[in-house]
């Protein structure tokens, strides 16, 4: 997921885009991009222009021509390729690569299942389910001690009152 539809923007058929990314500029060179519902329906569309403003990306969207169709798809998360996503440092992650990850201390102990991975202004959040409780860990150093998207764990050094 790279951004959310807001709204209509004018009446030429551009869709107000909530960036869900560190790089909106990334929308000005897709060809293409999926919306998906919430009932999880993908539908693809061509990108036929994208223009980054402030907080937004106004999106042009192939077949979206007029504001009745872009309510048609207000609300609706804007996905892309994984040959689409930009290259990452060593120690970043795509929050999709993480949530449904398993986690486990170092120790071995289970600790749950990653269900969200929330934005944060000082660090994002891991929230992690376990027998039907949420458990947030902070995404930072001093607790993720191991990230392995192939086996989909996280290895985590718990302090003391971070786990119930």
């Amino acid at each position: 997921m790279i951004g959310k539809i807001l709204r209509p923007h004018g009446v030429r058929g551009y869709a107000r885009v909530l960036p869900e990314t560190d790089n909106p500029s990334r929308f000005k060179v897709l060809k293409k991009v999926w919306l998906r519902n919430d009932g999880g329906a993908l539908r693809s569309f061509d990108v036929e222009h994208a223009k980054i403003l402030q907080k937004f990306v106004l999106l042009k969207l192939s077949g979206i021509e007029t504001i009745e169709q872009v309510d048609e798809i207000r609300n609706q998360v804007v996905v892309i390729n994984r040959s689409d996503c930009l290259p990452l440092d060593s120690d970043e992650y795509y929050f999709f690569d993480l949530i449904g990850a398993r986690v486990v201390t170092t120790s071995g102990d289970t600790v749950g299942i990653v269900r969200d991975v929330l934005r944060y202004p000082a660090s994002e959040i891991l929230a992690v389910e376990k027998d039907q409780q949420e458990i947030l860990i902070p995404a930072v150093a001093q607790f993720i001690k191991q990230v392995d998207i192939e086996s989909s764990t996280i290895t985590i050094e718990p302090i003391a009152g971070l786990l119930p």
